[in-house]
């Protein structure tokens, strides 16, 4: 499945589907992350119904967002190499087992396709995208909202080893706010210039000259 296309998750309802390192206890990542603490599993799939097509339906929404996003699309360098489609047939399969569909939950952190360090800026930005996929397909109550978000904050404890709330890869700001324009000059009678697009403050304008 190309990104961000169309299609379907394959392998989400057979028994050979790889999990690869999901269902398995993410390890310790590289700046001393903890090990997972518990078993993560939802309460509300009883009322689902075609789980399979809900599921595909959310690692497609989820991986447009990977890519959308500058502050989160290098996660998408952990299923470089021709792993794409494992990440989405492994995300796929976590996406049931979380939900309390299959298996015996989770216990990692399935929104990145193997355990990498990540700040706590990071962590958010991927819940926040996964909540966003998953909120309108499973059309989830203010109660099941609440219920996921706390269990992938939990989870993400995992991979987390830095408690900022920015992202790693700060340089994903740089750019994001352009600079206020400069003023005209007062000899000639310019006209002030116009404020960035975005920047953090507006551009002051000049004043005219008398002539």
């Amino acid at each position: 499945m190309a990104p961000g296309g169309g299609g379907t998750v394959s392998g989400s309802d057979g028994g050979s589907t790889e999990v690869g390192h999901g269902g398995e206890p993410a390890a310790a990542g590289a700046g001393g992350a903890l090990q997972p603490t518990g078993i993560e599993q939802l309460s509300f799939c009883a009322r689902l119904t075609m789980v399979s097509t809900h599921s595909g339906a959310i690692v497609l929404a989820f991986g447009r967002a990977l890519y959308a996003d500058p502050c989160v699309v290098w996660v998408t360098d952990l299923f470089a190499g021709g792993h794409h489609t494992d990440f989405q047939n492994q995300l796929d399969l976590w996406n049931q087992k979380f939900w309390g569909c299959r298996g015996d939950g989770v216990n990692d952190f399935g929104l990145i396709y193997e355990p990498a360090p990540l700040s706590q800026g990071d962590a958010d930005l991927l819940i926040n995208h996964y909540m966003d996929a998953a909120t309108p397909e499973l059309s989830l109550s203010p109660g099941e909202i609440s219920e996921m978000r706390a269990a992938l904050e939990r989870l993400a404890k995992t991979v987390v080893v830095d408690p900022s709330t920015m992202p790693s890869h700060v340089e994903c700001l740089a750019g994001a706010g352009g600079a206020g324009g400069a003023g005209g000059s007062g000899d000639t009678g310019g006209t002030g210039g116009t404020g960035g697009t975005g920047g953090d403050a507006a551009g002051t304008s000049g004043s005219g000259g008398t002539g």
